[in-house]
């Protein structure tokens, strides 16, 4: 298994953390702050070889991820995410990780936690919505964007490392007119020049190569990592059209309920508190608001 090191500064920790710890995190950051933004990991990537390559890779989608979380101010202040950057020994983590996983998500209103410590319970949220279309809108254009920019990359790169590969066939050509000028000790000259072009168009397909390495590394897996972050915030407003579906039908139901009741006037079955039960039947709004 292959860990990698995690260092938080300016505090100072330093901890060992494998690529599935990483996952873990994830999902314990989902149970107990449901609502709110979690960063994406890509699951699959972490769940491959242990080339170098696929580690970079690895190591690379990791640091997105918690530098991520560390610029959200609720979740980079969590004791779940405190716990992962502080506990040093691996027996320890182990157990606190049970410890959480164990522990039951928010069960109730006043357990979720905000950003603002309330939390809205008047429906506004749901009923003026149309910032949250704008919102999908936006970052359903946003995904189609970043995938046609991450396939320009993919191609980039791999344009780049044909242009190495056939500098690199160049400079072999070179290297047997140097090895066939060699034959001929009059000929200095063009030995020179053979073999100046043969390093020349080495380096240069060398560096073509470094070029495309860095550019899958960095550019394409950075916005290759944006990509992912859209499609979850693209899963949140999904979840959030469904809340508000469930909340729109139990309104509807609760309306219903009124309207019987009011009609029945049957005030006895209203369950008001004692001080309102000399309410006026005829203010249909008032009655309504009790």
């Amino acid at each position: 298994m292959v860990y990698f090191l995690v260092e938080a500064q300016p505090k100072g920790y330093s901890v060992r953390r494998s690529a599935q710890d990483f996952v873990w995190l994830r999902e314990v950051l989902k149970k107990f702050y449901p609502g709110i933004f979690i960063p994406p990991i890509n699951n699959k990537e972490l769940s491959e070889s242990d080339s170098d390559e696929k580690v970079t890779k690895r190591m690379t989608g990791c640091n997105y991820f918690i530098m991520e979380i560390a610029k959200d101010p609720l979740l980079k202040n969590s004791k779940i995410f405190y716990d992962f950057l502080t506990t040093p020994s691996e027996k320890e983590f182990k157990l606190k990780r049970k410890a959480y996983d164990k522990m039951d998500p928010p069960k109730t209103i006043n357990e979720v936690r905000t950003r603002t410590g309330k939390i809205n319970l008047d429906g506004s949220i749901f009923e003026d919505g149309k910032r949250f279309d704008q919102s999908k809108e936006n970052v359903k254009q946003n995904i189609t964007i970043m995938s046609k920019l991450n396939l320009a990359l993919k191609n980039l790169v791999k344009e780049m490392r044909t242009v190495g590969n056939r500098l690199n066939e160049i400079s072999e050509y070179f290297e047997s007119l140097s090895a066939q000028a060699k034959l001929y000790p009059d000929n200095q000259r063009t030995l020179q020049t053979f073999t100046a072009l043969k390093s020349l168009f080495n380096d240069w397909g060398y560096a073509k190569r470094k070029q495309a390495m860095t550019f899958e590394l960095e550019f394409k897996q950075y916005f290759k990592y944006i990509n992912k972050e859209y499609k979850s915030l693209s899963e949140l407003l999904t979840n959030f059209e469904t809340s508000k579906s469930d909340y729109l039908k139990e309104k509807s139901k609760l309306q219903k309920k009124k309207e019987d009741l009011f009609k029945k006037q049957e005030i006895k079955k209203w369950n008001l508190p004692p001080e309102d039960t000399n309410i006026d039947l005829g203010n249909k709004t008032l009655c309504f608001e009790k």
